[in-house]
């Protein structure tokens, strides 16, 4: 779900939650019979704001619509689907985008200075690449860290799977900060 789908959500989330409490007040008197029937009354008498009232009526009819038809969709997750074919000697080999990302992420995780780490597995005609999303810790320099990384998970996933990587490329998405129970030595 996107962003503009996560605030229209909210937005009418909002919305059905007051109206869910004004029902509720009515329902348990303590909005009294009176009022209740002069807003509804208000909707039938009010010529000038009958469209008003039947654009916001037919907005919230689509966000229904849409949210309701969005449950029914299927989500492909593309990483169990995806694969990369092989041809070897004895048969054909389809390896799962998840089961090389699997590999490369144990491999990236093994370099020091390497806190949390994401990837992203594309492949095309041209061959295979991996893009590692990193946060390291802070005390390791970048550079190494970087090296560290495209060459272990090059070389762990092409013993392990069998596939050549055209190239791993790392961004570094954070600086992990230090941990609020690690204490700093004062020194006098």
């Amino acid at each position: 779900m996107n962003l503009f789908d996560r605030l229209i959500l909210s937005l009418y989330s909002l919305a059905l939650t007051i109206l869910s409490v004004m029902v509720i007040a009515a329902s348990l008197h303590l909005i009294p019979y009176e009022l209740v029937q002069s807003n509804i009354l208000a909707v039938y008498e009010a010529d000038n704001m009958r469209y008003a009232y039947l654009g916001v009526a037919v907005i919230f009819f689509l966000i229904s619509l849409k949210f309701l038809l969005q449950g029914f969709r299927r989500v492909k997750d593309r990483s169990h689907t995806e694969a990369i074919a092989q041809r070897t000697d004895w048969g054909h080999v389809s390896i799962s985008v998840s089961t090389i990302e699997s590999v490369a992420l144990k491999a990236a995780r093994r370099v020091r200075g390497v806190r949390e780490v994401k990837s992203v597995i594309k492949s095309d005609e041209t061959g295979t690449s991996i893009l590692m999303k990193v946060s390291i810790d802070g005390d390791t320099p970048v550079p190494s860290i970087v090296e560290e990384v495209q060459k272990g998970v090059k070389e762990q996933v092409e013993a392990i799977i069998g596939i050549e990587i055209k190239q791993v490329d790392v961004k570094i998405t954070e600086v992990a900060q230090q941990s609020s129970t690690t204490r700093l030595s004062r020194v006098e």
